[in-house]
């Protein structure tokens, strides 16, 4: 649908009466400040600063003169296993794809 609005934008066919691009062209307005508000409302929770990345945690242990986020990172890498397969193995039933 983005692809749509695009389109419609791009040949300015947006004023165009009865044609549905015009509809296209709102709902991908309305999707994009959506995804604007959700993106910026996940900084807090809990009213505590939740980092989105590893510097901004840094940034934060140093300011509150503690090291609980790198403690918390230290935790969850401390969890995370490994393993190298060989290329001629299969990939075990228990695989997880990691969505990176």
């Amino acid at each position: 649908m983005v692809e749509v609005a695009e389109y419609v934008n791009s040949n300015s066919i947006v004023d165009t009466p009865d044609w549905w691009g015009s509809s296209c062209h709102y709902a991908k307005t309305r999707l994009t400040k959506s995804s604007k508000t959700r993106i910026s409302c996940s900084r807090y929770k809990f009213g505590i600063i939740i980092p989105q990345n590893l510097k901004t945690a840094l940034d934060l242990d140093k300011e509150n003169y503690n090291t609980l986020w790198v403690d918390s990172i230290k935790k969850d890498m401390a969890n995370l296993v490994f393993e190298i397969l060989e290329l001629d193995e299969m990939v075990p039933i228990t695989y997880k794809k990691v969505p990176w």
